[in-house]
């Protein structure tokens, strides 16, 4: 079941309108059907995914007759277009692209309450080596969300938790991700997809949870899915405290960022060891420090950031990798 019947299915009036218009693809279907049925103007693109995406692939942006044409030269994607299936979305302008991440917790009377942690800036960018174009180059909890899209968050977030646990039983950490749309002098939340599933930035999350002095939802996480009882998950939920007072403080809190190192296109092997705590001063990196993540419990400035780089060790061999081989963390008010 797509998220979109998830909600209407189970009735999320309020939730509706962070909805991106969408259809499922006809056999062999052209640019201008798909177009047609969603409404598109003549200036409009649409972005097409397939069922096995992430990181930016599997997902691509047209335009034209003549962008789709040059993308079932692909044969994944024209086996894909031939029998139907794609997922083709209205394109959504004047936004920003925000990971959230929440916890959703069992209360035993067949009811759920769900836990969140801060919405992330997520920076995307037009080229990296080793990443896709457009793709994610990282997280940042630095800055801290409006009210007003805090609110949207809060709300969404528990509505889809709650769909989620009513209609599958699950339970755990899930990762909606969201962009934020600019309309006219208000900030608009957008459901794009949601991962039910433990998430990459759930140890930045942790982080981010140790520096606001909180209970972290990854251990919410273990808890709700090791415990025997119901009595361990009763004990958690009294441990993290009231779900609005928690999510209230949680998503008006600042936090750590980390950026994505994307591997090489060719092989190398990796000359030096960069891993460990290092301070970032006018553009060059200096003092290396023996690996911690202390350096995450204080503010860094733009004239002196401590940072934490994760890298593979010398002598390893990268190249072509689709994930990312390595990450810099730091934490920083500017």
């Amino acid at each position: 079941m797509h998220l979109k019947e998830l909600i209407e299915s189970a009735a999320l009036q309020l939730a509706r309108h962070i909805l991106i218009p969408s259809i499922t693809s006809l056999p062999s279907e052209s640019f201008a059907e798909m177009s047609r049925r969603l409404s598109l103007g003549k200036e409009e693109a649409l972005f097409l995914q397939r069922d096995v995406s992430g990181g930016g692939e599997g997902t691509v942006r047209i335009q034209a007759q003549s962008q789709l044409d040059e993308l079932l030269k692909d044969a994944r994607w024209d086996a894909d277009h031939r029998k139907g299936g794609l997922k083709a979305s209205v394109e959504i302008k004047n936004a920003y692209p925000a990971n959230g991440s929440a916890c959703i917790v069992p209360q035993g009377n067949g009811e759920c309450v769900v836990y969140m942690d801060p919405l992330s800036f997520k920076p995307t960018t037009g080229y990296v080596v080793g990443m896709k174009d457009n793709s994610g180059i990282g997280n940042d909890w630095s800055v801290v969300w409006p009210k007003e899209v805090q609110a949207q968050y809060i709300h969404a977030t528990t509505l889809i938790g709650k769909a989620l646990y009513k209609k599958w039983g699950y339970t755990g950490i899930f990762g909606p991700d969201y962009l934020v749309e600019r309309v006219g002098d208000r900030l608009q939340l957008r459901l794009t997809e949601v991962n039910p599933r433990w998430q990459g930035t759930t140890p930045y999350q942790t982080y981010n949870a140790l520096i606001a002095d909180r209970l972290p939802l990854e251990l919410a996480h273990y808890v709700v899915k090791l415990a025997k009882s119901d009595k361990k998950v009763e004990r958690t939920i009294s441990l993290l405290g009231d779900v609005d007072k928690y999510n209230r403080h949680s998503v008006n809190s600042a936090g750590c960022f980390y950026i994505k190192i994307g591997a090489p296109k060719q092989s190398r092997q990796v000359l030096a060891d960069m891993n460990g705590s290092w301070l970032f001063n006018d553009g060059l990196l200096s003092g290396k420090d023996v690996f911690t993540y202390q350096h995450l419990l204080s503010k860094g400035t733009s004239a002196s950031l401590p940072v934490i780089i994760k890298v593979p060790h010398v002598g390893s061999v990268v190249g072509g990798e689709f994930a990312a081989i390595g990450y810099i963390i730091g934490r920083s008010d500017t």
